[in-house]
């Protein structure tokens, strides 16, 4: 009985540590110099998750806006396709690491969250695009 509650015990254990590690997976963190890799080399959707006047700022080149605090964000959230990757970004990530915690829960398969937000995608001297669609280009 006492062995038969240990395998039991363990498969438990097993089962629980596979489920954890199948959903980590599902969000990434990632520094820019990687987020910025991956937008130029995989298919994906980038999300900007500010606010419209945080976008007029300037933002990264084909970003799409659903600002996090709009009334309809997970409605819009809804419409975006769920089997491709969301490259997820705010102003300094917090935002973001929420979206992409509700992108989780609404079944998306694959979510990367920009460490440090745009601000830090300024700091490393990436491409943005102003709004009159002026690229300024830094180093990289």
């Amino acid at each position: 009985m006492i062995k038969n509650n240990i395998y039991i015990l363990i498969i438990l254990l097993l089962v629980s540590c596979f489920s954890e590690s199948i959903e980590s997976k599902v969000i990434q963190d990632i520094i820019p110099l990687d987020f910025n890799k991956l937008i130029n080399t995989e298919e994906g959707i980038i999300l900007d998750v500010r606010t419209l006047d945080e976008v007029n700022e300037g933002h990264i080149r084909n970003a799409i806006n659903i600002d996090f605090y709009a009334s309809d964000f997970t409605a819009k959230l809804n419409l975006i396709r769920k089997d491709v990757p969301i490259f997820v970004y705010c102003r300094s990530g917090n935002r973001s690491a929420k979206a992409a915690q509700k992108m989780k829960e609404l079944g998306f398969d694959k979510v990367f969250n920009l460490l440090g937000g745009f601000n830090e995608w300024k700091l490393n001297n990436l491409k943005i695009v102003l709004p009159e669609d002026n690229i300024i280009e830094k180093n990289k």
